[in-house]
């Protein structure tokens, strides 16, 4: 595929790193049975598909079934590691994800835990997005987020606050318009999981194929 790129264009995907997310075997939430394949998809249509790779395999980081500590230090060293401004970061989570009562989101790790009586996500425990966002503003870098995140009823109730606009917002806030953002949920819908995976992550590998 790289061939019939433009050297121009083959710099910028030079200068982009992805780590990619997924996270099944929970320990306190509801197990999911897609996110290891959906990672299994998501490395084929950007590593492996010959019609579809752009990415060497080193540019490539596979996180399956982390912690909290682990993604957090997984992206901690991703900034510390910045020798150069403006660089490219895809960030890809397939599992549960959390938004507290004031909008704030937060993905679930494997070691996530439920509150009191089992309503809602004990926010201490999961990692909030507004980390993510602002580690990744203080070195320069610009970031395409996909989250494959449900909102299950083991997760949150979060009411009407529409969660895709709140991701946004605080984007926004800290990156201005240098990202990009796919959001597979929100508060009203759930995300779809079959026995291939993910039916957003498959939906979107099937759409870059075609």
């Amino acid at each position: 595929m790289r061939e019939y790129i433009e050297e121009s264009i083959l710099t910028e995907i030079d200068r982009t790193q992805i780590i990619a997310v997924g996270v099944s075997d929970y320990q306190n939430l509801p197990k999911l049975r897609g996110p290891s394949k959906d990672l299994e998809a998501f490395k084929k249509l950007l590593v492996s598909n010959r019609k579809t790779a752009l990415y060497q395999e080193e540019k490539f980081q596979a996180l399956e079934n982390p912690n909290t500590n682990e993604l957090r230090n997984t992206l901690l060293e991703y900034t510390r590691s910045r020798s150069a401004r403006g660089d490219i970061l895809i960030f890809y989570f397939s599992g549960h994800g959390y938004v507290s009562g004031n909008g704030d989101f937060s993905l679930c790790l494997t070691d996530t835990l439920k509150g009191f009586g089992d309503s809602g996500i004990l926010a201490l425990s999961a990692l909030p997005f507004s980390e993510i966002i602002n580690s990744l503003s203080a070195v320069d870098v610009y970031p395409c987020f996909i989250l494959d995140a449900c909102f299950s009823a083991a997760s949150t109730k979060v009411g009407h606050i529409n969660v895709g606009m709140q991701i946004e917002y605080e984007i926004s806030k800290q990156l201005g318009n240098s990202y990009a953002i796919l959001a597979s949920s929100n508060p009203d819908a759930y995300s779809i999981e079959t026995k291939e995976g993910g039916f957003f992550t498959q939906a979107i590998c099937e759409t870059i194929i075609s």
